[in-house]
């Protein structure tokens, strides 16, 4: 009797473990059957791809007050997405150098979004009065780039009419700065 029990153990602890490995294989051919070979994923797939110049960084600038944007600082940023690349999204951040007593709402920064064309697609605004020294701006957030060549304008003024305070020996610097993302998500 102890030999019969101890045959139909076997058989049984036999059987559990190939029934587990037919279900790790089955498990597993499905999961490799349902997953996308990635070398061919269609026309969507690649990697993001943009190229960006950024005219110039504002270093050593004592502001004077003016009355527009035209009077103040320009800097230009250009970015479009290369030829093959998977769709993204452009973001252009202001982070102040120097912001010497100059954390105040009358100093403001504007950016225009330029098509290739020279038409104004959008402007975003705003100041400085939160700023802190090395602490980025995000000035466009989630700009859908396009294969063609996108301008952005920033300017940074010290606006006259919203001054109630003495600016004298004041001084301003910033990097300009900029990054993307991908819209597909990574794989």
């Amino acid at each position: 009797m102890i030999v019969l029990n101890r045959t139909r153990n076997i058989i049984i602890s036999i059987s559990v473990v190939l029934l587990l490995i037919i279900i790790v294989s089955a498990s597993t051919y499905a999961y490799f059957a349902g997953t996308t070979d990635e070398h061919n994923v269609g026309t969507d797939s690649g990697e993001l791809d943009v190229v960006y110049n950024i005219s110039e960084n504002i270093t050593g600038v004592s502001l004077s007050p003016v009355n527009g944007r035209e009077d103040g600082i320009e800097s230009v940023a250009v970015a479009k997405l290369n030829t093959g690349s998977v769709p993204g999204l452009f973001n252009l951040y202001i982070t102040p150098t120097t912001i010497d007593g100059l954390a105040i709402s009358a100093l403001i920064w504007e950016v225009d979004i330029v098509d290739k064309d020279g038409n104004i697609i959008d402007t975003f605004s705003g100041n400085f009065e939160d700023a802190t020294v090395n602490t980025a701006i995000k000035v466009v957030d989630g700009y859908e780039l396009t294969y063609d060549d996108t301008t952005f304008n920033i300017y940074i003024w010290l606006n006259g009419n919203l001054l109630d305070e003495s600016i004298s020996n004041k001084k301003f610097t910033a990097k300009i700065t900029a990054d993307t993302v991908d819209i597909t998500g990574g794989f």
